[in-house]
């Protein structure tokens, strides 16, 4: 990674909580790896929020605004 706004597109979040709770089993298959539109930054943002609440974290990611941010970092 090497800009910032690589976080956008959700992967690292969903690494991040699979490392810090390796019991949930976090499923990184489910990612896009590469997004290449809205619509898959979307998809991998909502698998973030889907498990930051399963995992009680109580904080929810704003998808909307985050998707461009992640299309302008590809």
């Amino acid at each position: 990674m090497d800009k910032i706004e690589q976080l956008g597109t959700g992967c690292v979040y969903l690494q991040l909580l699979d490392l810090v709770h390796p019991e949930a089993k976090v499923p990184l298959n489910k990612l896009v790896w590469s997004p290449k539109s809205e619509a898959e930054i979307l998809h991998n943002l909502k698998l973030v929020n889907i498990w930051m609440d399963k995992l009680n974290m109580g904080k929810v990611l704003e998808v909307e605004g985050s998707a461009n941010v992640g299309l302008e970092a590809s």
